[in-house]
């Protein structure tokens, strides 16, 4: 049973290997007789064989087996390929064969390639080559990452033309972003089948939705925004409208791409220009444009406005150039930020002054009515005030503040400005000269031009209080200063709401000469403008105040009085002067013949005379020299200089007298260290404990909280403040001095802020010096009750022994005692020497 199932199973296996065996010999035949490589090599291994196309080019068919063995497709049959030669023995085969279908192997790349852009036009061949096929790893292969951009180029420089709105041919890819990518080191930059596929080859005609999508995978936060935008209602039949539309196709750039300037190319011609002809022609004749075309870094771009991917219509509340949002769009330059940031030119404080406008102020109360930046300066045709057909003309700007004020419109074109302005003096004001720019303020502001408090100096004066305007028009002078010393004048300065100003008599916009016969002050109306506020007025009351008259001019009677006055001046209190000079000379001699009544005792020795007046002289010419330099429009400035004391002469004196001032200090440092008596007065200048209830007994005796009187030493502790400082005064005035005096010389040895912190000490100790001779100094010197009308001490050295007493009674005690003992001393050595007796 078991042999018998055996022989059965065996004759099956046996019945089926037979079909099998017939394959195989039917295989092993078509081998023999089938085409082989080396039969294809004996004709195109030739060198020499060529094939002229139908544009004349000619190419070579030479296929060797070194290229074979080096394919990818080195284990295939060349008939693998050109499927059509299968079988074929009568050669040579035809000179046209079909074309390789490599869609029998690769389905999946066929199906992809069919729908693409290349369908129909390129084969396979023209991007993986022929023959000599690599793997798409390998870096040699033309389709590598590393070289397939250069492969796309061959075909693509060469048939591709700039289409609209496009920068320019494909080879701009290596100028452009995405081709500067890779080259900057950045891993994984984008080439050509990132974008357009490998096979599929997605383009703006064909599968357009596919090229955007690759573009979305990359700026996923991009196409965000742009969903918001206006554009992205504009799909033409695509997922969304191209980002090529605007960036370019292969010159991809950002914004902030400096090439685009290098190019001379604007960015609006280039992107937004394709769809906003008109408005970018306007942008192009701005002062923006003008700025990026001189290669400015800050120059504004219609994204610098618009935005630029989230683009919204202007109606839209969240648009960037929406009326309520517009100013702070433009304040991203025209700040204060934004104008510090530019290193070429400073542009006003547009902004800052705007918003504290009343324009400003009421539109960030939500009245979106009031002007902002447009309305004024327009939207893309920006220009400078200086071209004729800018909205901001001097010719022109009436017009545009006109559109909201026409009654003060109307007034202007009436007036004397307006006319000289149509003349072409722009000299002449307009609205934004009086009112300013941008910080137009109601007329109740106290911080306005055109304010009551300030019309008259600020606004009207620019002009008529301007030496080179009226020497130029041959204005009338001194119109502002003859007002302000007016009563009208002095009233507005005190603050006075009532009392006339420029605008009271002249009017505000429709100001007239004084021959306009409709003028407000014309001989027949002013009498009738007087009486706005003095209804009693007549035409003599008129007549009494004009600038004129308050000009004392040669001849006229106002000059005489002046005259007269001055002469009455000069004698009358010059001779006051005199006769109280006299008065006081008298007690100045009466005060002397106090002090050196009785005894006396040396206060100053020669040597402290000598540097007492050396720093007097050198400390007083210094202080004058130097303020005059600080403050040189003062009166006693210009007087200096009147008498020769001009600043070169000034210059001179006071470098001088700080060299005397240097000697001086020497002098005095010598003198405490290396005599006896100034080491003794140094010892007697120098502060103790008992100084500090010296001062508090005087500050209670003189409050009346205490009868006790104050005792002091030799020297008492305002003396003794009063050197210390002096001490501390000279050596920071010499060393800041000598620092101004030489700044070059020294500037490479001391810090940056030296030479500038050396002025600013200098200026200020000058200041307190001064101040505390004149406060503290003459006060005990002069004004003191005890020592008026002047102590004589700086001059003699002397000091009567009673003020001694009075005053310095620690001192007068010390005195007493010291001579008491030198006179004991003296009487010992009497007593102690033999008498003659003795002897």
């Amino acid at each position: 049973m078991s042999q018998r199932n055996f022989s059965f199973s065996s004759s099956v296996a046996c019945l089926a290997r037979i079909p099998a065996m017939v394959l195989s010999l039917l295989a092993f035949i078509y081998t023999i007789q089938a085409q082989t490589n080396d039969d294809c090599s004996m004709c195109h291994g030739d060198e020499s064989l060529t094939r002229t196309l139908d544009n004349g080019r000619t190419i070579s068919l030479c296929v060797t087996s070194d290229t074979l063995a080096g394919s990818r497709h080195a284990a295939l049959r060349c008939v693998e390929c050109h499927a059509d030669l299968k079988g074929f023995d009568d050669f040579p085969h035809p000179e046209r064969l079909k074309p390789v279908d490599c869609a029998l192997c690769h389905e999946q790349a066929g199906r992809e390639f069919a729908h693409g852009g290349h369908a129909g036009g390129v084969s396979c061949a023209a991007c993986h080559g022929s023959h000599h096929v690599l793997s798409v790893r390998d870096a040699k292969s033309p389709v590598s990452p590393a070289r397939i951009n250069s492969t796309c180029a061959q075909c693509h420089n060469r048939l591709h033309s700039p289409n609209r709105g496009r920068t320019a041919i494909y080879e701009s890819y290596d100028v452009g972003l995405h081709g500067r990518h890779p080259v900057a080191g950045g891993a994984g930059g984008p080439d050509c089948v990132t974008c357009h596929g490998t096979h599929t080859i997605a383009s703006e005609r064909q599968l357009a939705d596919d090229l955007e999508r690759q573009c979305i995978s990359c700026h996923a936060d991009v196409a965000q925004e742009f969903r918001s935008s206006v554009h992205s209602a504009i799909n033409e039949g695509r997922a969304n409208s191209h980002c090529y539309e605007c960036h370019g196709e292969h010159r991809s750039r950002a914004p902030s791409d400096t090439t685009l300037r290098v190019l001379n190319e604007s960015p609006a011609e280039a992107t937004c220009g394709s769809c906003h002809a008109e408005s970018v022609a306007r942008y192009n004749q701005s002062l923006h444009a003008y700025a990026l075309a001189e290669g400015s870094p800050r120059a504004p771009r219609c994204e610098s406005c618009h935005g630029a991917h989230n683009i919204r219509r202007v109606a839209d509340p969240l648009s960037p150039v929406a009326r309520a949002n517009q100013v702070k769009t433009c304040a991203t330059c025209h700040s204060q930020i934004g104008i510090t940031l530019d290193p070429d030119i400073r542009m006003p404080r547009s902004f800052e002054n705007y918003a504290e406008s009343t324009h400003g102020k009421r539109l960030q109360q939500g009245n979106a009515e009031v002007p902002v930046c447009t309305d004024c300066h327009g939207g893309h045709a920006i220009r400078a005030g200086s071209d004729p057909t800018s909205t901001i003309h001097p010719k022109r700007i009436d017009e545009m503040c006109g559109r909201c004020h026409e009654r003060e419109q109307a007034q202007y074109r009436q007036s004397i400005h307006y006319r000289a302005l149509m003349f072409g003096i722009y000299d002449s004001p307009t609205c934004t000269g009086c009112h300013g720019e941008h910080s137009q303020l109601s007329p109740n502001d106290p911080d306005s031009r055109v304010n009551r408090n300030h019309q008259a100096h600020e606004t009207c004066g620019r002009c008529h209080n301007n030496p080179a305007i009226i020497r130029k028009y041959g204005l009338s002078p001194d119109v502002v200063t003859t007002y302000e010393d007016s009563y009208h004048g002095l009233a507005v300065r005190a603050q006075s709401r009532r009392s006339a100003v420029c605008a009271d008599c002249h009017e505000a916009h429709a100001i007239r000469t004084v021959r306009d016969s409709l003028s407000t002050i014309h001989p027949q109306n002013v009498t009738t403008t007087c009486r706005q506020c003095h209804p009693r007025a007549d035409a003599k009351f008129a007549q009494s105040y004009t600038h004129s008259a308050l000009q004392p001019r040669v001849g006229g009677i106002n000059y005489w009085i002046a005259r007269i006055y001055w002469i009455l001046l000069v004698a009358i209190i010059g001779g006051m002067l005199v006769h109280n000079l006299i008065i006081l000379n008298w007690h100045m001699i009466q005060a002397r013949k106090r002090q050196e009544a009785g005894p006396k005792i040396v206060r100053f020795d020669t040597h402290q005379l000598i540097q007492h007046m050396a720093l007097t002289i050198s400390f007083i010419l210094l202080a004058v020299t130097g303020f005059a330099l600080r403050y040189p429009d003062a009166w006693w400035v210009r007087g200096l200089s009147d008498l020769g004391m001009n600043e070169p002469a000034r210059r001179i004196v006071h470098r001088g007298m700080a060299l005397l001032l240097i000697a001086c200090s020497i002098y005095h440092v010598v003198y405490l260290f290396l005599t006896r008596r100034g080491r003794e007065e140094f010892r007697a200048i120098a502060p103790v404990k008992r100084d500090v209830g010296d001062f508090a007994d005087t500050v209670k005796f003189h409050l009346n909280l205490s009868r006790k009187t104050p005792e002091y030493a030799r020297y008492d502790y305002s003396q003794k403040a009063e050197y210390w400082a002096l001490i501390w005064g000279t050596i920071a005035m010499i060393v800041t001095g000598f620092i101004l005096w030489f700044p070059a010389q020294l500037s490479p040895y001391l810090p940056s802020w030296a030479i500038t912190a050396s002025q600013t000490i200098h200026l200020y100790e000058a200041w307190l010096a001064t101040l505390a001779i004149v406060v503290w100094h003459f006060f005990f010197v002069i004004f003191h009750p005890e020592e008026y009308p002047m102590s004589w001490t700086w001059l003699t050295g002397k000091m009567n022994l009673e003020h001694v007493k009075h005053r310095h009674h620690r001192w007068y005690r010390a005195l007493i005692e010291s001579e008491a003992e030198r006179h004991a001393v003296a009487d010992k050595a009497r007593d102690d020497r033999p008498s003659p007796s003795d002897q």
